[in-house]
């Protein structure tokens, strides 16, 4: 299989805390087409991060 024209994209892990900031941008009003080009965030990512919050303040 040829790949040299496939793209390998570096996977960015995200801490509890940088998670936490990022929805409490949202939630003051940053879009969230902003927040996912500013962080390279994917938008099912933030998607389970905004339905996860709860879990998230646990840990």
């Amino acid at each position: 299989m040829d790949t040299s024209n496939s793209v390998t994209r570096k996977r960015k892990q995200f801490s509890i805390v940088e998670k936490i900031e990022i929805i409490d941008k949202i939630k003051a009003g940053q879009s969230r087409t902003s927040i996912i080009k500013e962080f390279a965030v994917p938008e099912g990512t933030l998607r389970g991060w905004l339905k996860d919050e709860e879990k998230l303040w646990q840990k």
